[in-house]
């Protein structure tokens, strides 16, 4: 049975610039090169679908009991979503976490771990933590635990580059009492509560202050949120084991995809590292899995004939993007950079991630392509034409006398390639051999997803690779930024980019605005330097149909669920 799923409800797409890249799987400023060692712990509504109609016992409510077996997108380094952008960590993290604010399924900001008033002039923002809110560990939720976890997720590094923006306007954070708390900035800040709600890249978890003091550069070693599952066991390069947190309270209103009540109607949810795309489908296929996120476009027929199995296509979904490291040679020269990007062809690097060409789209903006849709102000996004120029040249020629040019001479550029997150391998792979055919001596190091997330850290040793943000990074960032001051480790911006990422954070002009975008967009090709943006890529997920409750998203969120078999 298949679900087809368009998520573009929000005024946003025409107005999100660079900021979703900060957001990305993957495009965090600085990741530690260990993971962290594993550590014990101390109903929404139906996606509209002309061919599914709800069965009776889906219509009968929610049962109790069981466990939901799902296999994440890659492996997990670590279950500290502030030290790594990791989406595999996110899926994890997500059900043992929570924010201060968070999204719902029109990607509006609303409360959850507290509830909050604003100044008539929008320059003081007083929140309040929800009655009853305790940690996996028994202890009350307090003001200062909040106050340190936003303190942690402000210094963490790029992932949070836009949230810098705005705390970099603050005057005073207080502790009004243990369940208040109040934050004063220097003038108004529209964009602090969607900030507070991001649920992709590095996510401002609330935890213990004893934990956010913890240095954001290492990981936490104890995994102690407030959601409604709790860690059981964590086999690293296995599985995670999550289990019912019985003291969990959840909020009052209705579900609604991250908002709104939390349910915990399984026992546990134990989430599966399988790297290879075919055991995790046989694997579906014989009930040994209840759900799968993120699969293969390459098996989708075989899912969708099977009548024991939903398929979700859920559009928008991904986003390939290339990562230069600026500081390494040769790709520490913008003339260089330009010269790879002008060899692509990413209407073939689509192809081979989508499987179809009904899977994917080319896409320009640096916001998202969604059709009929605006934005804020109801700007078009078809008003958005900076840079366009220089996207998806796919020139080999012209490739290869921009290298000559800026004396190139054969130098290798070593290409770091997710071998299991197919998205991300099979793009860099069309990448890498666009360069070649254009001359260029690329070193190709297939590696596992884990592995690059290592060796991205590091100045030398790497010159680019392909990672991806999901729709999910759109919500995070609703702003009218785009913060590129710190993208990604091993890039500066121009200072001029830099300049216009702070200041159409706070414009209120419609027309400067709309100016900026689009000297923002044509800078951010011109440079080559942060996330390249390939194209759009529609996501693929597959559950068993005796999995209740699912909202299709790309994200893996399973606390609303239940078995019904």
């Amino acid at each position: 049975m298949k679900w087809f799923v368009r998520r573009h409800r929000v005024l946003l797409a025409g107005i999100v610039t660079l900021a979703l890249i900060v957001a990305a799987c993957g495009s965090d400023d600085e990741e530690t090169a260990d993971p962290a060692p594993a550590a014990q712990p101390a109903a929404t509504p139906e996606p509209a679908s002309a061919q599914t109609t709800p069965t009776t016992a889906a219509m009968e409510g929610p049962k109790s009991g069981g466990v939901i077996k799902a296999v994440n997108e890659s492996g997990v380094g670590s279950l500290d979503n502030m030290f790594t952008s990791a989406f595999a960590t996110r899926n994890v993290a997500v059900h043992m976490y929570e924010n201060v604010t968070t999204l719902d399924l029109d990607y509006a900001v609303r409360p959850m771990v507290a509830d909050w008033a604003i100044s008539g002039d929008g320059s003081v923002y007083t929140f309040t933590i929800r009655d009853g809110l305790t940690f996996h560990d028994g202890t009350a939720v307090t003001s200062a635990d909040v106050i340190a976890s936003i303190d942690r997720y402000n210094r963490a590094s790029s992932a949070a580059a836009f949230f810098g923006i705005i705390m970099a306007q603050v005057d005073q954070i207080e502790e009004v009492d243990d369940k208040v708390f109040r934050i004063t900035f220097k003038r108004p800040v529209p964009t602090l509560l969607n900030g507070l709600a991001a649920s992709a890249g590095r996510v401002p978890h609330v935890m213990p202050a004893r934990l956010a003091e913890t240095d954001h550069k290492e990981s936490v070693t104890e995994f102690i949120g407030t959601g409604p599952y709790m860690l059981k066991e964590w086999v690293q390069g296995d599985r995670v084991e999550l289990e019912r947190y019985d003291g969990y309270v959840a909020r009052e209103e209705p579900s609604s995809f991250l908002a709104g009540k939390r349910h915990a109607y399984a026992d546990e949810i134990h989430i599966f590292e399988v790297p290879d795309q075919t055991t995790r489908v046989a694997g579906l296929e014989s009930g040994q899995f209840d759900y799968l996120f993120d699969v293969s476009p390459d098996f989708y027929d075989t899912l969708e004939a099977n009548s024991d199995i939903d398929t979700y296509i859920i559009d928008p979904g991904i986003r390939p993007f290339a990562w230069f490291n600026n500081e390494n040679p040769p790709t520490d020269s913008i003339a260089i950079r330009r010269a790879m990007v002008t060899s692509w062809n990413h209407d073939e690097a689509l192809l081979a991630s989508g499987g179809r060409p009904e899977f994917y789209k080319l896409c320009p903006l640096l916001s998202w392509c969604v059709d009929g849709f605006e934005g804020e102000w109801e700007i078009n996004q078809s008003a958005i034409t900076g840079g366009n120029d220089l996207y998806n040249i796919n020139d080999k020629d012209m490739a290869r006398q921009l290298a000559e040019d800026a004396g190139y001479a054969g130098e290798p550029i070593v290409v770091l390639a997710s071998q299991d997150v197919p998205a991300m391998f099979n793009t860099v792979s069309v990448l890498v051999e666009n360069m070649r055919d254009a001359g260029f001596n690329v070193d190709f190091r297939p590696m596992d997803d884990a592995s690059v997330k290592q060796q991205r850290a590091a100045q030398s040793g790497w010159n680019m690779l392909v990672t991806t943000g999901g729709w999910a990074n759109a919500a995070n960032t609703r702003f009218r930024t785009a913060p590129v001051s710190a993208f990604v480790s091993r890039y500066q911006p121009s200072a001029r980019l830099t300049e216009l990422s702070e200041l159409i954070h706070f414009e209120t002009d419609q027309a400067r605005h709309l100016q900026w975008l689009n000297e923002i967009q044509t800078l951010y090709y011109q440079e080559s330097g942060a996330g390249y943006h390939i194209g759009q890529l529609k996501a693929l997920t597959a559950a068993r149909s005796w999995l209740k409750g699912y909202e299709p998203y790309p994200i893996l969120f399973l606390a609303n669920t239940w078995l019904d078999r």
